[in-house]
């Protein structure tokens, strides 16, 4: 049985396959990588750029760069913008809507699931006609942390 980081391999294998591209060393790498992030750490494209120099790799920025507008055309990774002029990337979900808290202040993320709010997506969708694909919330705000030092 393949494991998770075999089965994106294959996936963005033949989705450059059907592009006329070939999965390149330096392409794998950056897939990799975005695989190995930690949950609450949402790479940007220069530190996969940076990770990957210093273990390394040979890859250029513009590689790193290039791949990831490929891994996202592919469905593999998802990208979001936090407040900041560049996007982060995360592998994609698709189990069930996946939620993002900003903090406006400190940036910190907090990322959950919640089939509940699939559901009503899925409600409110249907209503309209509308069949949802892929679900993902963003909602900026202040974290617990950062309200207690204004508060303070």
């Amino acid at each position: 049985m393949e494991t998770k980081e075999e089965l994106n391999v294959d996936r963005f294998k033949n989705f450059l396959l059907s592009q006329k591209m070939r999965l390149t060393s330096g392409r794998k790498a950056i897939l990799l990588e975005l695989f190995k992030k930690k949950k609450s750490k949402h790479l940007d494209a220069d530190e996969i750029y940076t990770s990957l120099k210093k273990k390394k790799k040979r890859v250029s920025r513009a590689t790193v760069y290039r791949t990831l507008n490929l891994l996202k055309k592919s469905g593999i990774v998802s990208s979001l913008l936090l407040g900041e002029d560049h996007s982060h990337f995360e592998p994609h979900s698709v189990k069930d809507i996946h939620i993002h808290f900003i903090c406006n202040v400190c940036k910190k993320i907090i990322e959950f699931e919640s089939g509940e709010a699939k559901k009503l997506i899925e409600k409110i969708a249907s209503k309209e006609s509308f069949e949802a694909e892929t679900f993902e919330i963003q909602v900026s705000g202040i974290c617990s942390d950062c309200k207690m030092k204004l508060l303070h």
